[in-house]
């Protein structure tokens, strides 16, 4: 797999949560709130997934400068 389609994976909700080590109902809590928190989403069909490259900017926009 090259490496602009490895980014551009979809992830099950399962495999974000694992990702992230939190459960997978912090997930859809998440995506209930108002404004929606977390990762966005991607609806196909019935199921919610979420991009990689998605994951990997939500990740960057949570990071904090942290002095060692």
């Amino acid at each position: 797999m090259s490496p602009a389609a490895s980014a551009d994976r979809l992830l099950t909700l399962d495999e974000v949560a694992s990702f992230l080590g939190i459960p997978k109902s912090t997930l859809y809590a998440w995506r209930s709130m108002s404004p929606k928190q977390g990762p966005r989403g991607i609806k196909v069909g019935k199921y919610v997934r979420v991009r990689q490259s998605e994951l990997d900017r939500w990740l960057e926009e949570q990071a904090e400068d942290v002095e060692a």
